[in-house]
């Protein structure tokens, strides 16, 4: 069953991206995404493009790869897939890639919309939005508002410790301002 082999390579590929073999997830993820796309799956053809959107861009440093795989995520939810707060995660990948790239006014326009989402679904207090603060910290602290972005990492490190609890290892990113 054609979807079924299609989700299993994808799982695969994300597999392969946590133990750091790169080359091998993106081949399997890239190839998961196209066939997703052809078959029509656009939930699996978004999660594919986010995955390749955070790994390219964000851990392999490969800043205009993860932008174009966003734009592929774009693709994918217009035609159906997703929602607000897939729009939210993909807005805050972007937002992230562009302050890699020193775009801070540009990341902070797409992190704004995602905000805006976030309000409007009422996912404000989720791990996704303690991720935006993270996003939100470094770009005010990266744009000299050290205040700003101290209270951002604040409100990351809140929230990440309301959910996971005060001994999780997650909550180190937001330890990191």
């Amino acid at each position: 069953y054609r979807p079924v082999q299609i989700e299993a390579r994808m799982a695969r590929g994300i597999a392969l991206s946590g133990v750091g073999r790169y080359d091998q997830a993106r081949e399997m993820i890239e190839s998961a995404h196209w066939d997703s796309v052809q078959e029509r799956m656009d939930e699996t053809a978004i999660e594919s493009a986010l995955w390749l959107a955070e790994m390219e861009g964000g851990r392999r440093e490969r800043h205009d790869e993860g932008l174009e795989w966003a734009r592929h995520a774009k693709a994918a939810i217009s035609r159906g897939g997703g929602g607000a707060v897939v729009e939210m995660r993909r807005l805050a990948i972007v937002a992230s890639l562009l302050r890699k790239k020193a775009q801070l006014e540009e990341a902070q326009k797409q992190l704004d919309a995602a905000w805006v989402l976030a309000r409007e679904a009422g996912k404000m207090r989720g791990l996704l939005a303690a991720t935006m603060h993270d996003t939100a910290a470094t770009i005010a602290a990266d744009s000299g508002r050290y205040a700003e972005a101290r209270l951002q990492y604040e409100k990351a490190f809140e929230l990440r410790s309301e959910i996971l609890g005060d001994d999780h290892p997650d909550l180190a990113p937001s330890l990191d301002g």
